[in-house]
């Protein structure tokens, strides 16, 4: 496999430059006549035999299939990265239509003084059933009326003890609804956008303004092509519009979009419009870009995602590649900015200032689509639920209860571990990630890890040469770094944030 030949080649890539970055600061072990580096570079010289064979076979089984190399379509990373971080928390823009529905549901809810309300919001996904909630919770008539909200997923379980609460809740069927006790009377459905909402909502997408949208007349007939085919889910035209906001503004381009479009519509696997955007939104993206936007699969249902460990990650397994324009840090939260304008990504949190995001999530609908294609291209091991599953195969890991640490295979060549949960976690010497030999990243910040030996972590931390990311903010266990983390000569971001107890 493609994928498996360029970790392994990088692997050995990564343990030359270590190699030669110990013998240039003087470690006697590094000499080349001791027994160590001589067989260091005699298992190197097999480990690149063996790889020169792997190229060999794979040049020949892809001229094979393929009889001329086209060019595929080269993106820029650039892009028009640089005009983005500009649309509020909450974004306006979405609301298209769907006015009436909040103003709707809020008659619904203020006139009365009940203990509890129970409203429910149903339909397909794409329809807007979370955006319109949105609107309502943070509206200025509902924060007045009720002392107490709170914005869960109806995948986790919360008990909330209070008098005057509101829920609502966005579900895909009606039966659910009325199943949790909502009278029929208090359902709601969005109804599907008419052609001169999609329009209009998709020239606010696509466009900086109204007045760069009439600076484009050529582009209006084959744009209302475009949302004709979107059906009216307001999902669906997002996202082509936010893919379309990121294109060159010709009609030749628009064009093309507008083919692939119809034939992402007629394959087997699309379910409908929203899908069908939604992956021509994926295929679109710069190849470094794609595998920044599966990383969020590995992210539980419905989290809110701090930018900052998206970021760490992103660089330590070294899915930002530098320019002189840039530094390390600036780079990745750009690519974040570009997958938000894409609508691929929303937003929970932003910076004042500069509208920087803090915190990001991601619908249902996008967080299905980067599980059916990470579980295609490798990127990590899933079941047919979207569980993760860890394997031989795996190369990353999110980790939520002792079970998924349980379950892990010990000859895995995991590449990426993070916490997800703040639960405790027991940890000892025996557990199969203490196996794992080459992280490029590690992340703890989600666990206080109060219930380890804090030792034993920092030395199965200290001996992971290609280690690039490691974050620890917040462990309250962690009071001195020992001496042996110097020797991590790949580390290129350490985050001790948090720790109130570190004295040296």
């Amino acid at each position: 496999m493609l994928r498996e030949l360029v970790y392994d080649a990088e692997d050995i890539l990564t343990d030359c430059l270590l190699r030669a970055e110990y013998r240039k600061e003087g470690f006697q072990c590094c000499s080349n006549f001791t027994p160590r580096e001589l067989i260091f570079q005699y298992r190197t010289g097999k480990k690149l035999k063996d790889i020169n064979e792997r190229i060999k076979k794979m040049q020949k089984i892809l001229t094979a299939y393929f009889k001329t190399i086209g060019q595929q379509s080269i993106h820029d990373d650039r892009g028009s990265m640089g005009k983005r971080w500009t649309s509020p928390v909450y974004d306006e823009s979405a609301m298209v239509g769907l006015i009436e529905d909040t103003e709707k549901i809020i008659g619904w809810i203020l006139p009365e003084n009940r203990m509890l309300h129970q409203v429910g919001i149903v339909g397909m996904g794409g329809l807007g059933k979370t955006t319109v909630s949105q609107k309502i919770f943070d509206s200025k008539q509902v924060v007045d009326r009720f002392e107490k909200r709170i914005w869960v997923s109806i995948s986790q379980i919360v008990r909330l003890e209070g008098q005057n609460v509101c829920w609502i809740w966005a579900l895909r069927k009606e039966s659910v609804a009325i199943d949790m006790g909502v009278e029929k009377a208090r359902i709601h459905q969005p109804r599907i956008l008419n052609e001169e909402e999609s329009y209009a909502l998709f020239c606010k997408i696509a466009f900086s303004s109204n007045e760069e949208a009439k600076q484009h007349p050529e582009l209006e007939e084959v744009g209302k092509v475009i949302v004709k085919k979107c059906h009216g889910l307001p999902l669906a035209v997002k996202t082509i519009g936010g893919l379309l906001k990121s294109k060159a503004q010709s009609t030749e381009v628009w064009r093309r979009i507008c083919h692939n479009f119809h034939d992402a519509l007629t394959t087997k696997e699309s379910e409908n419009s929203v899908m069908a955007s939604l992956q021509l939104s994926y295929d679109e993206l710069p190849i470094r870009m794609k595998q920044c936007l599966l990383c969020f699969s590995l992210y539980p249902e419905d989290s809110e995602i701090g930018a900052e460990q998206l970021v760490h990650w992103w660089v330590g397994e070294g899915f930002i590649e530098g320019r002189n324009t840039s530094t390390t840090m600036e780079l990745p939260f750009d690519y974040l900015s570009e997958l938000i304008s894409r609508c691929l990504v929303e937003v929970v949190q932003r910076r004042g200032y500069d509208g920087r995001a803090y915190s990001c999530r991601m619908h249902d609908l996008v967080r299905d689509l980067t599980i059916k294609i990470a579980r295609e291209e490798g990127f990590c091991c899933f079941d047919d639920q979207g569980r993760q599953r860890p394997s031989a195969r795996s190369r990353r890991l999110s980790f939520t209860n002792e079970a998924d640490l349980r379950s892990m295979n010990k000859k895995s060549r995991i590449r990426a571990v993070l916490m997800m949960t703040s639960s405790p976690i027991q940890f000892n010497r025996n557990i199969a990630m203490f196996t794992i030999k080459s992280p490029r990243v590690l992340d703890f910040s989600k666990n206080k890890l109060e219930n380890i030996c804090i030792e034993d972590l920092l030395n199965w931390i200290s001996s992971l040469e290609r280690l690039a990311s490691l974050n620890l903010s917040g462990v309250s266990a962690l009071k001195e770094l020992p001496f042996s983390i110097g020797k991590l000569r790949n580390l290129q971001l350490l985050v001790l944030s948090g720790c109130n107890n570190l004295q040296k």
